[in-house]
């Protein structure tokens, strides 16, 4: 009896334990979603002058519905190995990223009304993760490995600011999508040499 009593409670003491780390983990999850709103909230209510929206609206549509200049520049300046690779992982990216919105469904931020360029009403999917950090860092990815200088990362944080500054995302939204963008480009990287063999062979 003593020893079933003995087993009995230690198993409560683990699941007990268990119960408690779980509250741990979801206090600390929404402690964190709490200080992304607040974080993301005070960039959407910022009044800028209309010289700072107009710098600011260039990388935040760059990577969308322009994202043919950035790999445009990539073919002219590092070649059709690079410029094949950069497509590439802007394709995979596209099929992980546009997926798991709609898994997600997370709604996008509110329109802010002080905006004098109104890109948040032409954005109707769901907000995580998002595409154009996640093409941003594809980009500087590629470049930043053609070129051995991790300066072309710099339009990735620009990027991440002008899709929330435009209330097209939430600050986490830009933070995953920069996530899959990176390490998607960053493995194709690692194969350049195979997408150079693979050129070659198609072109004799």
């Amino acid at each position: 009896i003593n020893a079933e009593y003995g087993e009995v409670l230690s198993t409560g003491m683990v699941r007990m334990r268990h119960e408690r780390g779980l509250e741990v983990q979801r206090r600390v999850l929404r402690g964190i979603a709490a200080m992304e709103r607040r974080i993301s909230t005070s960039i959407h209510s910022i009044s800028a002058p209309a010289g700072v929206e107009a710098v600011l609206y260039l990388p935040a549509v760059l990577f969308g519905q322009h994202i043919w200049a950035p790999h445009l520049m990539v073919l002219v300046t590092c070649g059709r190995a690079w410029f094949a690779a950069s497509v590439l992982a802007m394709v995979c990216t596209l099929l992980i990223t546009e997926p798991l919105k709609h898994i997600l469904g997370r709604p996008r931020p509110p329109r802010p009304e002080q905006r004098r360029f109104d890109l948040r009403s032409r954005q109707v999917n769901p907000a995580m993760p998002s595409g154009d950090s996640a093409q941003a860092a594809v980009w500087g990815t590629v470049m930043a490995h053609y070129f051995n200088s991790s300066c072309w990362y710099a339009g990735v944080p620009v990027t991440m600011l002008a899709r929330v500054f435009f209330g097209a995302h939430w600050i986490g939204d830009t933070v995953v999508g920069v996530g899959i963008g990176y390490g998607v480009a960053m493995f194709v990287c690692r194969h350049i040499d195979f997408i150079e063999l693979m050129l070659a062979n198609f072109s004799k």
